[in-house]
């Protein structure tokens, strides 16, 4: 009776004797130093899978299963020219160089809303804005906060008043809300546009002039959006 050979692809040197081993993989048999450690892509890194494999069952790692690592981002230019005209997307603690009007308003986000961290009353609101803006709260503001009454219908948040000296509007709602001098027109270039949890301000004692002294307007999509508002 023939038997198999037991041995499968290991060969064995009768003056250099070597372990024998399985292929994890396929089960064949080899000399155990003929087999490798199989490696995967697991994020960054390569990982050690933990078996032995032959050289017929040894996989090149899938890159599909590797992380891309992205470059830093370029060093942005000093001193770029944009166009003053050009709305700006706002940022914490800057002016925002829209049209001329706004020149002068400040922008901050004064929480983040994704997670509920933004000020809820406006005593908060008040104090972030005070924070932010460097400018302490002067105590004898005027609320002037509205509610919008209709969509993309223009409401009056304040009218013309030549003796202010310090103006705050804050978003407390959900929806954006485009603000404007004159009239508000949704969509128009030169509305500053405030988004849950910022807020828009001017003050003398900012240094960057007397604040805007005309009508101010707000437009918004959702009826019921709510814009906090004070002025001195």
């Amino acid at each position: 009776m023939g038997f198999g050979n037991r041995t499968g692809r290991a060969r064995i040197d009768p003056k250099r004797p070597t372990a024998q081993a399985v292929c994890d993989r396929c089960g064949v048999r080899y000399l155990l130093n003929d087999l490798s450690r199989q490696f995967q892509w697991t994020g960054p890194a390569l990982q050690d899978l933990g078996i032995l494999v032959c050289a017929s069952c040894n996989d090149v790692p899938q890159e599909q299963f590797r992380t891309v690592v992205l470059p830093p981002d370029p060093v942005p230019r000093i001193n770029p020219r944009p166009d003053v005209y050009t709305t700006l997307p706002a940022l914490e603690g800057g002016n925002v160089p829209a049209a001329p009007f706004n020149l002068g308003f400040s922008v901050y986000v004064l929480g983040a809303p994704a997670i509920g961290r933004i000020p809820t009353t406006k005593s908060e609101a008040l104090a972030a804005i005070a924070v932010a803006s460097g400018v302490a709260t002067p105590g004898t503001e005027v609320d002037q906060s509205i509610t919008i009454a209709t969509a993309q219908v223009s409401q009056q948040v304040m009218a013309a008043n030549v003796a202010r000296s310090w103006v705050a509007l804050y978003n407390p709602f959900v929806s954006p809300i485009a603000i404007a001098t004159g009239t508000a027109v949704w969509g128009a270039d030169a509305n500053v546009m405030l988004g849950p949890g910022q807020a828009m301000f001017w003050a003398t004692a900012q240094g960057n002039g007397t604040p805007w002294a005309g009508v101010i307007s707000a437009v918004s999509l959702a009826v019921g959006t709510m814009l906090w508002a004070w002025e001195v």
